[in-house]
């Protein structure tokens, strides 16, 4: 269980990272392509494992976006 919750937070992550890096550096507007790749694995892993309320995660994930970009 603590191993799919790091791999979890290692997708929020990753997607706010991707998400972010267009908006912070000018021409690199193709990591956007690929950002919402690691959203989808994040649902994907949810769903086999089990995790309930994934709308949390979700929720994260956009909120660490928001941080990355405004700050």
């Amino acid at each position: 269980m603590k191993q799919e919750k790091l791999l979890l937070w290692g997708l929020v992550l990753m997607f706010a990272v991707l998400m972010s890096v267009p908006f912070l550096v000018p021409h690199c507007g193709f990591f956007a392509l690929f950002g919402m790749v690691p959203l989808l694995c994040l649902e994907r892993v949810a769903t086999l494992s089990g995790v309930k309320r994934v709308w949390i995660w979700h929720y994260s994930a956009f909120v660490l976006w928001n941080a990355f970009t405004t700050f």
